[in-house]
C-alpha cells in the first residue's frame, strides 16, 4: 500500500505557497516490498544459493558455469538494490490550493512541477471492468496529467473521490467567501 495524507485546510507550511488555503494535500510514495533487512536477507540467501550451485558445478567440471552462475546472482543483487534505491526516491504531491493545482512528480532524475487551475480542472477516471481504476487524469486547459500511478485501483478511486470532495469544498467556500463580502458591502 502506498501512503497519501489528506490535510484539512489550515496554515500555510514551506512546500506551499504562501498565504493560500489548503483544501487538499497528498503524498504518494511507492510502496516498498523490503526493508533494508530484508533487502540483506534476501541478497544473503540469493548470494548462499549462487555459492552452492557455483560449487557444485565447479566440483564436476564446469568451471565457466560457476563463473556464470556467480555473474548472475550478482547482477541479481545488484538489481534489487538499485530498484529499492529508486524507489525510495519517487513521490508525487499533489496540493489544492485557492490558486492553483500543484503537481510535483519527485524520482531520481529530479522533480517536475505543474500548476493547474482549479476551476477548470477535470479529474477523468479510466476504468477496465476487470481491473477497476487504471488511470487518473487531471485536465485543466488542455493540460493532461496523469497521477496517482503506484495506487491500486481502489485506491485511485478513493484519491479520485477525495480529490473531487476537496474541488466542491473549494468552490463552496470561495462562493461562501463572495457572498459574505457582498453582504457587507450592500447593508
Amino acid at each position: 500500500m502506498t501512503s497519501h495524507s489528506l490535510a484539512p485546510p489550515g496554515p500555510a507550511a514551506s512546500s506551499r505557497p504562501a498565504g493560500a488555503r489548503v483544501w487538499f494535500d497528498a503524498r504518494i510514495r511507492p510502496n516498498q516490498a523490503l526493508s533494508p533487512t530484508g533487502l540483506a536477507l534476501v541478497a544473503a540467501g540469493l548470494a548462499a544459493a549462487g555459492l552452492i550451485v557455483a560449487l557444485l558445478a565447479s566440483r564436476s567440471g564446469l568451471g565457466l558455469s560457476a563463473v556464470f552462475v556467480l555473474a548472475q546472482v550478482a547482477l541479481a543483487m545488484v538489481m534489487l538494490v538499485w530498484k529499492a534505491r529508486s524507489l525510495s526516491r519517487n513521490e508525487e504531491h499533489v496540493l489544492l490550493t485557492d490558486e492553483a493545482v500543484i503537481v510535483t512528480a519527485t524520482n531520481a532524475a529530479g522533480s517536475v512541477r505543474n500548476a493547474l487551475d482549479p476551476a477548470w480542472l477535470r479529474i477523468e477516471r479510466k476504468a477496465h471492468p476487470a481491473v477497476g481504476c487504471e488511470q487518473v487524469i487531471l485536465t485543466s486547459r488542455g493540460l493532461r496529467l496523469p497521477v496517482a500511478a503506484p495506487l491500486s485501483p481502489t485506491e485511485r478511486y478513493q484519491f479520485a473521490d477525495a480529490l473531487e470532495a476537496a474541488l466542491t469544498r473549494r468552490r463552496e467556500g470561495l462562493w461562501r467567501c463572495f457572498e459574505t463580502n457582498d453582504q457587507g458591502q450592500n447593508p
